[in-house]
């Protein structure tokens, strides 16, 4: 796939629609659509005690194209508290 008129780079959203475009990417990639239900998603992208993930999305026209995005957490480096982000689910579509 190239990039053409109509490919987009966007953020990551947190939105439904964008919940719900991201759980059948990852389901359809990785096979396990249970386990990227919009629910599950919305707890780990917008409602995790840590903060909204911070990401970002390619759009081909209407299609999701591929998808990163890193997630919040809170640790400890050399003992002080710090905000970190984890790499989560990173995927193109087949």
């Amino acid at each position: 796939m190239t990039r053409g008129e109509g490919s987009q780079i966007r953020p990551a959203e947190t939105g439904p629609a964008a919940l719900e475009a991201y759980g059948a990417m990852l389901g359809q990639v990785f096979g396990r659509a249970d386990k990227f239900t919009p629910d599950s998603l919305a707890w780990r992208y917008r409602d995790n005690p840590a903060g909204a993930v911070v990401g970002a999305d390619a759009w081909a026209g209407e299609t999701l194209a591929a998808h990163y995005v890193t997630c919040p957490a809170a640790m400890t480096l050399e003992g002080a508290p710090a905000r970190g982000l984890l790499s989560l689910n990173t995927a193109t579509h087949p």
